[in-house]
C-alpha cells in the first residue's frame, strides 16, 4: 500500500507555535530540532559581532543571526544561524523573511 504525501507549505510552517525549537522545511518535510546550546550559542554571538564589526567597516552587506527564516521556495525554508546578504542582493531582504537567493 502507498502512502500520500503531503508537503508542508511556508504558509503551514507559521501556523507551528513559537516554542523555542528550529523548525525548518525541505522538500515539505518538516524537521526540528531543539534550540542551541551555551557553547554554540557563544561561538555563533562571537562569529556575528566579528563578521558585524567588518561589514559595518566595509559596507559589504549585512549580517543576520536566527531566527531568520531564509524562504527558498514554498516548500524549502531554512533558518541558518548566521545569514550574510551582500549589498548588490539587499532585495531578498524584507520585513519578515529572507527570499530566497537572487539569480543572476
Amino acid at each position: 500500500m502507498s502512502r500520500l504525501s503531503t508537503k508542508l507549505t511556508y504558509e503551514e510552517l507559521l501556523l507551528f507555535p513559537g516554542d523555542g525549537k528550529r523548525h525548518e522545511l525541505i522538500d515539505g518535510d518538516h524537521f526540528m530540532t531543539p534550540s542551541p546550546n551555551t557553547k554554540h550559542q557563544r561561538v555563533t554571538g562571537r562569529l556575528h559581532h566579528a563578521l558585524a564589526s567588518f561589514l559595518d567597516r566595509h559596507s559589504l552587506g549585512e549580517i543576520f543571526i536566527a531566527p531568520y527564516d531564509v524562504v527558498m521556495s514554498p516548500h524549502d525554508v531554512c533558518e541558518p544561524d548566521l545569514i550574510f546578504v551582500s549589498t548588490d542582493q539587499a532585495s531578498i531582504v524584507t520585513d519578515i523573511n529572507i527570499q530566497g537567493v537572487q539569480s543572476y
